[in-house]
């Protein structure tokens, strides 16, 4: 699947569903938001990576990625937010993680990602 943007950015800058996963990116601040709701599995990762891809070529501002809204999430999701980071972090821009579920924490940990969980202030939380 590829994301096809034929508009110039706005403050409702895309959404995509396939599958059970729903990705929706915005403008929060100075920072760009990525909202994932449903189910983040293998089958949904080329979604995700085309969304996160567009977020991060498109926009020079750091990213939060949402994950309140998320009900599962697996390792192959996981491996694409790591790359989004790696990517945001080339850049000299950073990627933070709002809301991850219990689930979604201890793949984090595993995936050297936990570093990059959001506060209740908005700052990256110590690991």
């Amino acid at each position: 699947m590829t994301l096809m943007v034929a508009a110039p950015l706005s403050p409702a800058l895309t959404s995509v569903r396939f599958g059970l996963m729903t990705a929706a990116a915005h403008v929060e601040g100075r920072r760009t938001a990525v909202i994932l709701r449903g189910e983040a599995d293998s089958s949904a990762t080329v979604a995700l990576a085309d969304v996160l891809s567009w977020v991060t070529a498109w926009r020079s501002d750091d990213v939060v990625v949402d994950l309140a809204e998320l009900t599962f999430i697996d390792a192959a999701a996981v491996g694409v937010l790591a790359e989004c980071r790696r990517l945001l972090e080339h850049d000299g821009r950073r990627m933070t993680l709002r809301s991850p579920s219990k689930l979604a924490v201890r793949l984090l940990r595993k995936s050297a990602l936990a570093d990059r969980i959001e506060a209740a202030g908005g700052e990256a939380q110590p690991a």
